[in-house]
């Protein structure tokens, strides 16, 4: 897993690498870009950007970068088989998040025959993520309420699951 780059043709999603940290430490400190992130305080905090940055076990999944003609648009992740996007706001309303979404997934359930769902989560106020993630084929499990570093409380939250079966429905 360490070595995956996957390509969609217009973007690439590669291992984080240390010449991805700047670009991180700002998508992370753009109070847009985190307020609905349940584990980003704001302003971030060094202990908290190392631990989420090129510390990953791989067997737990991936935390990928994503690159167009090589500049930085964000993050996606797939890890401990939950999925997890951060797109850098100037790139917002591309479709850069499904596109890369869309790349993990497939890549996941293809190369892990044992992987049978994919999980997801939203704070309720998120439109954006409760509309991609149905795109994708997410389904409602639970309405819950979830820890907020940013706003110092819990806020209600979603949770949805992929199954392989509904992906390989929709995606063949």
């Amino acid at each position: 897993m360490i070595d995956t780059v996957i390509d969609t043709g217009r973007l690439t999603l590669r291992p984080e690498a240390e010449e991805d940290r700047a670009a991180f430490r700002a998508l992370v400190s753009d109070r847009e870009v985190i307020e609905y992130c349940a584990v980003w305080p704001h302003p971030p905090v060094e202990e908290v950007v190392t631990a989420r940055f090129l510390s990953l076990d791989p067997a737990r999944g991936w935390r990928l970068s994503i690159l167009e003609g090589g500049r930085y648009l964000g993050r996606v992740t797939l890890v401990d088989g939950s999925l997890g996007l951060m797109i850098a706001r100037e790139h917002w309303g591309r479709g850069v998040a499904r596109e890369a979404a869309t790349a993990l997934i497939a890549h996941a359930f293809r190369t892990r025959p044992g992987l049978e769902a994919i999980e997801a989560g939203h704070f309720e106020a998120n439109v954006a993520s409760a509309w991609l993630l149905a795109g994708l084929g997410f389904r409602e499990t639970a309405r819950v309420t979830r820890p907020s570093r940013l706003h110092g409380h819990d806020l209600p939250g979603v949770e949805l699951v992929l199954t392989r079966a509904d992906w390989q429905a929709s995606h063949g």
